[in-house]
């Protein structure tokens, strides 16, 4: 592996001239922030999920009120 200049972590692959990052710790916080990221989209997914569940069940209500109402 040959030292990238000017960067602490990056190595490159002689054989396929490729980059590599060998900041463990940097990875890892990677992982993590990604983690939260998908916990954070799938809460948001299933706000969105009962938010559309709650608007058609008052678009029900609303329709069964106004058919009370014109009897």
């Amino acid at each position: 592996m040959i030292k990238v200049e000017g960067f602490q972590n990056l190595y490159r692959d002689p054989k396929t001239n490729a980059i590599v990052n060998t900041d463990e710790r940097g990875y890892k916080e990677y992982l993590r922030q990604k983690s939260i990221r998908m916990k954070q989209k799938t809460h948001n997914e299933n706000l969105e999920t009962q938010v559309d569940s709650l608007q058609k069940e008052l678009t029900e209500l609303k329709e069964l009120v106004q058919d009370l109402l014109s009897r």
